[in-house]
Formats: structure tokens, C-alpha cells, sequence
């Protein structure tokens, strides 16, 4: 119910926000109780490995922006990169999978990517109580100070050493052309 209102008691907002301002992708607000799990988890190292496939060098500390849920607005062009994946059914694990770290859930952490990737935008939608909404465009997570994102890269990786269930864990629950890395 939280999407619904967030999205769709707004869909001609949405629309013209999507068309007028160059928004690849418009996603709702987070629920209370699923803003905690919008983290990499196990899934960073996945989602490296499947945006190398795409030409894209991903960075444990890029800022995440997603769609819990995976409800959202969506230019078409948008979801062109992955659908050029050409990924098949065999590509996910057999169901009933874990909570978390499988390929529908590194879908979902790529979806807030993609519109950079097309050179679009992102942005988050909160609709109040009043029927109102806001739109707020998320900066691009891949504009960065090289220098002081590559000491906190590496300090990230001496401390993962030891905690490797931490920050995006390993890539173990992909089968097919995803597998083998770029």
C-alpha cells in the first residue's frame, strides 16, 4: 500500500517528470520498515560482476539509490543494458530463495544505476497524507573525488579481509553468462 500511494496517486506527475525532466527512473520513498534494508549486503559483489558485463567499473562505496521492492516508474531506455544481457530463466536460482544475495536482488541494486548509464537521471517520489508529492533528483553516483574515495576503498578492503559477510559478501548464487566475469 506504501508504493501504491507513493507511485501511483501520482501517475501524471510521474509521467511528465519522466518526459519533461530527462528521469530514467522515478522510485517511492522507502517504506519505515524497508528503509533499513537498503544496503549492499550480499550483493555487492554480484552486482560488480554483472555491470562489468555492461562496461561499468562499480565501486563498493558508489552511493546506493534503489528500489526496494523493485516498484517504480521507468523510461523504457532505461532497462535496455540489462535486457541486453540477454539473461534466461537459468540464470536464477530455483525458487524458494533466500531473503537475500540472489540475482533478482542484484536486479534490484542495478536499477538505480541504469539511468546514468543511459545518461538520465533518478529520482525518489514522497506523496504526503495531502495527495501532494515531491520529486527529488538523486545526485549521479558516479561523480566522485577520486582521491578520497580510493583511501576509503582501500581501508574498505583491508578491514573486509576479515569481514567478508559484510558490504557485499561473494558472488556464489549466479549461474550462466554472468559467472565468468566480463
Amino acid at each position: 500500500q506504501h508504493m501504491l500511494k507513493q507511485l501511483l496517486n501520482s501517475e501524471q506527475h510521474c509521467t511528465a517528470a519522466i518526459i519533461n525532466e530527462r528521469l530514467g527512473l522515478v522510485i517511492p520513498w522507502p517504506h519505515p520498515l524497508v528503509a533499513p534494508c537498503c544496503h549492499w549486503g550480499p550483493n555487492y559483489g554480484r552486482t560488480k560482476l554483472l555491470f562489468g558485463h555492461l562496461g561499468v567499473e562499480l565501486k563498493r562505496y558508489h552511493p546506493l539509490s534503489f528500489p526496494a521492492g523493485s516498484f517504480f516508474w521507468c523510461a523504457g531506455a532505461t532497462l535496455k543494458p540489462l535486457l541486453e544481457l540477454g539473461l534466461k530463466i537459468d540464470n536464477f536460482a530455483a525458487e524458494p530463495i533466500g531473503q537475500d544475495g540472489f540475482l533478482p536482488h542484484v536486479l534490484e541494486r542495478c536499477f538505480g544505476f541504469l539511468p546514468w548509464i543511459t545518461n538520465q537521471s533518478i529520482a525518489v517520489m514522497a506523496s504526503t497524507e495531502h495527495k501532494s508529492c515531491k520529486i527529488v533528483r538523486l545526485p549521479n553516483p558516479f561523480c566522485e573525488d577520486a582521491c578520497y574515495y580510493e583511501i576509503y576503498e582501500n581501508l574498505l578492503e583491508l578491514y573486509l579481509q576479515n569481514h567478508s559477510d559484510l558490504f557485499g559478501g561473494q558472488p556464489f548464487h549466479m549461474s550462466g553468462p554472468i559467472l565468468t566475469g566480463p
